[in-house]
């Protein structure tokens, strides 16, 4: 069971993005319960993607961020393990292309993947290689 969606959160991460990465492009992947507390986020550099009852909200994530041509990467704290062991996604991509974050109040800190964690949030963006991959029960070994 998933805790209740924090929009103040989400509002401190939107805005420490756009700080921090103004050149971003965000897809906020939520459910349609969630839809109309998140509705006020979209515009401008955030499309919101609601997904309907039944659709797993952490595998639309996944792909949208591993979609051929994008060079997308996702900002969460889920481990996505449920995800890795029933081969959806690899645990290698999950480690190269998962920015993780940490509240200090109303501060926010990006914690880049990898061999990026000493890199700014606009470094590691910028450095992200264009995905080629349709995530699902074949992964890549990335």
């Amino acid at each position: 069971h998933m805790p209740p969606l924090d929009v103040g959160i989400l509002r401190s991460l939107l805005e420490a993005l756009a700080s921090e990465a103004p050149e971003a492009q965000v897809i906020c992947v939520c459910s349609l319960s969630a839809a109309h507390a998140l509705a006020s986020f979209q515009g401008g550099p955030v499309r919101l993607r609601c997904c309907p009852p039944g659709v797993d909200v952490d595998e639309v994530v996944l792909q949208e961020a591993a979609a051929p041509d994008a060079r997308g990467c996702i900002i969460s704290n889920d481990q996505f393990d449920d995800h890795i062991s029933n081969s959806f996604v690899s645990s290698q991509w999950v480690a190269r292309f998962v920015v993780r974050f940490e509240l200090y109040g109303e501060r926010v800190v990006f914690r880049p993947p990898g061999h990026h964690r000493d890199a700014s949030l606009a470094e590691f963006l910028s450095a992200l290689p264009l995905q080629g991959q349709t995530l699902g029960r074949a992964t890549s070994t990335m």
